[in-house]
């Protein structure tokens, strides 16, 4: 740690070189100031970009690299050092593949020179683009030449090891012995590179590697399953949906949804809530229109395990069942309709989020009258017992208001 050259600071005031390199595997690239390493970037090609031309894996390695160091090199002159020669032409040349219009554009805005240095003496950049994942550890200044000073990577002995113990084991020979002799597949074994599946095969049905092998998982109960309700509005399930910005003094959304007919009711709130103002909220949005429920299922929030909540619903004859914490899954249903709301919301309001207050009665018309693969139909059929009313699309410049202002 005190001797071996370590990575250099950048220095704005002093002109930086990418160097950049791809292979048919990957692309590597370097970010180098006065012969020494600023940073270094490996990264591995998918399968549709192996298939791209040399060319165009090149140009990827040096896009690649000047949106990762944007701040570096954005507003300098900088060189850029590749081996494929039809780069030093990139800003000459005529633009006739899609691949190409679309580099060209993140490109803009950069002031650069192209130099091209052949393969053989652009060791670092090709060191990190090779398929064995060898990463480059340092490189010096000496005497105005780069060095690469040392590669390091994943070397795997193991397989080599257990390929030498199999030469050793009786019934290993003997198992390879009969497989040469009488075909593959001999005994319920076959030779691929070695024994590494008939490894994977031993262990996972080790007796005693499965009895000492310890749970990662928490502890648990056996799963209780909810009972089905036999009428709707019964049988509820209630939760939060948090962490929204403040749209019309609201930042809350208390969801309930009827276990049996799916229904749901979308009930902003606002910080802080206490026990008093959801019950206050519950009562004005379900209870004057389905009365009082006979069990409701809630999760382990501190407002539902309050005092005062469970007193409430104990004098109106109601059961609060808390989810398990080790088993959230039987309120699942809630979250559910949580994924979907939010869902819904972002799509309306992603780019105005503090407007979100003012789509939720339409989250919630929208909800209740969609097509439900549990129920075979919409919870808006099942409460109300009719298909729901169709809304008519509405077109620009159709309505009399609107024209009568425009005028």
């Amino acid at each position: 740690m005190t001797t071996t050259p370590v990575l250099a600071l950048p220095n704005f005031e002093k002109p930086f070189e990418v160097y950049t390199d791809a292979s048919g595997e990957g692309i590597g690239v370097v970010l180098v100031q006065e012969k020494r390493p600023i940073g270094f970037i490996s990264k591995a090609l998918g399968p549709m970009k192996k298939a791209w031309s040399t060319y165009t894996r090149e140009m990827l390695a040096v896009v690649h690299a000047m949106k990762m160091w944007r701040p570096y090199l954005l507003g300098r002159r900088f060189t850029i050092v590749t081996d494929q020669q039809a780069l030093r032409h990139l800003l000459q040349q005529k633009i006739v593949t899609l691949k190409q219009q679309k580099f060209i554009v993140k490109l803009l805005g950069f002031e650069y020179d192209i130099v091209y240095q052949p393969g053989k003496e652009n060791k670092v950049a090709d060191a990190l683009s090779r398929r064995d994942g060898s990463a480059l550890l340092w490189l010096v200044h000496d005497e105005d030449e780069a060095h690469l000073m040392a590669l390091s990577g994943a070397e795997w002995r193991i397989w080599d090891k257990i390929r030498e113990a199999t030469k050793l084991d009786a019934r290993a020979i003997e198992i390879v012995e009969l497989l040469e002799a009488q075909g593959d597949g001999v005994i319920g074994f076959k030779i691929r590179d070695g024994i590494k599946k008939a490894v994977k095969k031993l262990i996972a049905e080790c007796d005693v590697c499965q009895k000492s092998k310890y749970e990662t998982r928490p502890p648990s109960e056996l799963l209780q399953p909810l009972p089905i309700p036999n009428l709707i509005w019964e049988d509820l399930s209630m939760d939060f949906v948090e962490g929204l910005p403040i749209s019309g003094g609201f930042e809350v959304i208390l969801v309930v949804v009827d276990r049996l007919s799916k229904y749901g009711h979308f009930i902003p709130l606002s910080h802080p809530y206490t026990a008093k103002s959801v019950v206050k909220a519950f009562v004005d949005h379900v209870v004057k229109l389905h009365g009082f429920p006979k069990s409701i299922v809630t999760g382990q929030d501190r407002v539902f395990m309050s005092s005062f909540w469970k007193e409430l619903f104990e004098l109106q004859g109601s059961k609060l069942k808390a989810s398990s914490s080790y088993h959230p899954q039987i309120d699942g249903q809630t979250e559910v309709v949580n994924r979907t709301l939010e869902q819904y919301l972002r799509c309306f309001c992603h780019e105005e989020q503090k407007k979100w207050g003012e789509y939720l009665s339409w989250a919630e018309y929208w909800y209740n009258i969609s097509f439900h693969a549990s129920i075979q139909r919409s919870p808006f059929e099942v409460v109300y017992g009719r298909a729901p009313p169709t809304l008519v699309n509405y077109e620009k410049g159709t309505a009399k208001m609107m024209r009568w202002k425009k005028n």
